[in-house]
């Protein structure tokens, strides 16, 4: 059972600073052997934290450390130590600070060590100290602290392989930790174990290949729609054992924790229809039904001859022409119908349909050839209706629209689609299609396309809305819903 909301949320309240040290390129006379996939590790999660909104992370205050760069972004001690005292600088105490780490560790005389790309073993003032570590991340304001460490600690490099995370005892870490308030640490593998590399993507490891899985929301990871330390930790914890028992070895990722309260990473609550993720109220500007039916264009243009001497764009835009004359009669009848909601000034016949207190109903026709082609059905809402999915229930069946084969929801501003990839993945959605300006996914069997100015869903029979009148209760519950889905979180 998840916590309950009120007591989690103001727990994720705050902006989180990211260090993310990836070390790859030992010297062959370091005494410590070259890495493959650590610097990945770090761009990974440094990438995650500065694309998922959800993490509230500070974008000016991800920083990235890793093999390959050049100049002050290469992870050499002296870099380490000074993003470090930037880290702890830059919180104020209502913030929250992440330190990872993925590269060699060492232990010397009851001492741990990480191994900057410019380390020797040879000399421990060329290592930095994870006592040093503690202590400068200590004098933060940061209200919580939390080290990841996919790190290798001691030992041959094996094929595939990091060495052993630490040879450290559950005692030793804990001795650390009593001396940091609010404060944990993740480390990928037991004292006695190696951490893998054989992940699913190979380009990072086995730990961080799940630790940002679950940064990016998959919904195994989540206590409710809240990423938590404990719901994180259990979700990576769980896979990394189990992919590696596949491989015929064993990791099992530790944590230990100082402090009171819970630590929260992400918060997958707010709308998915929001201008901006920090934003509870949904920025919907009109929510529209469309009712598409095939058609014949001589069904308005009873007098046209020779369509094939024509267009059809021309054949389409001569019978949307039409659409006032044709429809008159329906339109007036549909208009008394609307006589039992609204007063009857407050309902107007437009040209191509009618309008009425917060929406409108009209038909257009779509082309596909120059004989045939679509008439669309269209019943639309301004935003307040959201609040009311009962009565625009009633209304579509009062006007005919009874089966809508796609929701539109037309949004205020613009929309990121791919910012919106954390939060359908969350919910539960799959996505089957995804573009810099288009989104696809799927759920239940429906269908849900995320553009910049709209939001479709798809996938509707009439059973979904309208069954009988006595069940009109149940149709009018599951689409709301399928709406509050979209629109409250």
């Amino acid at each position: 059972m998840g916590l309950v909301a009120d007591d989690k949320l103001p727990q994720a309240h705050g902006r989180i600073h990211v260090l993310c040290v990836g070390a790859n390129e030992y010297s062959v006379g370091s005494g410590f052997a070259p890495l493959k996939v650590c610097a990945e590790d770090a761009r990974r999660v440094a990438q995650t934290f500065g694309e998922v909104k959800e993490l509230n992370a500070d974008p000016l205050q991800v920083r990235l450390l890793v093999s390959g760069e050049n100049g002050s972004q290469a992870p050499t001690g002296g870099h380490i130590h000074s993003a470090l005292h930037h880290l702890a600088a830059s919180a104020s105490s209502a913030d929250r600070i992440l330190f990872f780490f993925s590269g060699h560790g060492s232990r010397v005389d009851n001492e741990l060590y990480l191994i900057p790309e410019d380390g020797n073993s040879d000399h421990t003032k060329y290592l930095i100290s994870f006592k040093d570590v503690l202590e400068i991340l200590g004098k933060s304001e940061a209200k919580q602290k939390l080290i990841v460490l996919d790190s290798c600690f001691s030992g041959p490099t094996v094929t595939h392989y990091k060495s052993p995370l630490s040879t450290a005892s559950q005692k030793f870490l804990t001795g650390y930790l009593d001396k940091t308030v609010g404060t944990a640490i993740i480390g990928s593998s037991t004292a006695d174990q190696p951490s893998s590399t054989l992940s699913p993507d190979p380009k990072v490891s086995l730990f961080t290949h799940f630790f940002v899985t679950a940064l990016r929301g998959n919904p195994a990871a989540m206590d409710g729609k809240l990423l938590t330390l404990d719901s994180l930790f259990n979700f990576v914890s769980v896979n990394v054992i189990k992919t590696s028992k596949s491989h015929g070895k064993n990791q099992q990722p530790t944590i230990k924790q100082g402090g009171t309260g819970v630590m929260v990473l992400g918060d997958f609550s707010h709308p998915l229809l929001s201008a901006a993720a920090s934003e509870l109220v949904p920025a919907v500007d009109h929510l529209s039904f469309h009712d598409r039916r095939g058609g014949d264009a001589n069904d308005v243009l009873t007098e046209l001859k020779f369509y094939s001497r024509h267009q059809p764009q021309y054949i389409e835009n001569l019978v949307n022409a039409e659409i006032s004359t044709a429809y008159k009669e329906s339109f007036g009848k549909t208009r008394a119908k609307l006589f039992t909601l609204f007063d009857v000034g407050q309902v107007k016949l437009t040209g191509d349909g009618i309008k009425f207190p917060g929406g409108s109903y009209s038909v257009r026709y779509e082309a596909d050839d120059v004989r045939r082609g679509a008439y669309i059905y269209t019943a639309r809402f301004d935003s307040d209706w959201l609040n009311r999915t009962e009565q625009m229930l009633g209304i579509l069946k009062l006007v005919g629209v009874t089966n809508p084969d796609v929701i539109e929801f037309e949004v205020a501003g613009t929309l990121d689609p791919e910012a919106c990839l954390p939060k359908l993945q969350s919910s539960g959605w799959t996505v089957t299609s995804a573009t810099e300006d288009s989104v696809e996914a799927e759920l239940e069997g429906y269908t849900l396309r995320l553009q910049p100015g709209t939001i479709e869903l798809t996938g509707f029979v009439p059973p979904d809305l309208f069954g009988r009148d006595d069940e009109m209760d149940d149709s009018a519950l599951l689409v709301t819903g399928l709406i509050k889905r979209l629109a409250a979180g």
